[in-house]
């Protein structure tokens, strides 16, 4: 990401009913289309996007395993706004504010604690039908992108047990720092061993924390123009 303007970006969700409302606002008062991404959730977290609208039927699509976490959370038949400014008159739809970080983590987790994290049961009596469902050619995908990110790991169960154990550190967090009194989770290994990072960024997953320090996963650094390993902050506005 460039450093000379701020990266931030407005989550919100959003009723079906108030789709038109919001695009007859952008269109009226700011002179701007609201943009519908096919294919892949994370495409709006890209700078030149000033407001995209991520209907619910793209969970099925490009990233339909991934997707199946949005279909069984409280999300679900809403749709997803994302914008570079606040919007007026959606502040009790406003999700949450991410933000560039300095953030560093004090470490990243052992492959003990990814164990403990991905099999923890608070963790896995929530995974949905269809997360495990990897398909030989999702695998090499896999494979792939963390290589082009600099890994060198070619075990597709080892970053399948990474994924599981990050997403897990955001429903009952092990590894975190405390912020004011509060627990703040963080991604627990490097973007190359991460997936779908789209679930903390946009709160489908970790909600309940005020805040969260999210890295990108290799689809929000290739199809969201994000920083490989850069940290982003995640604020609650609820």
């Amino acid at each position: 990401m460039s450093k000379d303007k701020s990266y931030i970006k407005y989550i919100y969700w959003i009723e079906s009913e108030m789709e038109a409302i919001l695009s007859a606002y952008l269109k009226e008062e700011r002179g701007t289309k609201l943009k519908y991404p096919k294919g892949v959730m994370c495409l709006p977290l890209e700078r030149r996007y000033k407001v995209g609208c991520v209907t619910p039927e793209v969970w099925s699509q490009k990233c339909m395993r991934q997707g199946t976490w949005y279909y069984h959370s409280s999300k679900k038949g809403k749709l997803l706004v994302v914008s570079s400014f606040q919007i007026p008159g959606f502040e009790d739809m406003l999700e949450c504010i991410i933000k560039e970080s300095g953030f560093r983590p004090p470490r990243f987790a052992t492959d003990s604690e990814k164990k403990t994290l991905a099999t923890n049961p608070v963790y896995t009596g929530l995974i949905p039908d269809g997360w495990n469902k990897v398909s030989p050619v999702e695998k090499k995908w896999f494979i792939r992108f963390a290589k082009r990110l600099g890994s060198r790991i070619d075990n597709f169960e080892y970053l399948y047990m990474t994924h599981n154990a990050n997403h897990s550190n955001f429903i009952e967090s092990h590894l975190f720092i405390e912020e004011s009194g509060d627990k703040v989770p963080y991604s627990i290994d490097i973007s190359a061993h991460l997936c779908s990072a789209c679930l903390e960024l946009f709160q489908v997953l970790g909600e309940n924390y005020k805040k969260k320090y999210v890295t990108p996963c290799p689809g929000a650094v290739f199809f969201g123009g994000l920083e490989p390993d850069r940290f982003l902050e995640v604020e609650s506005a609820k």
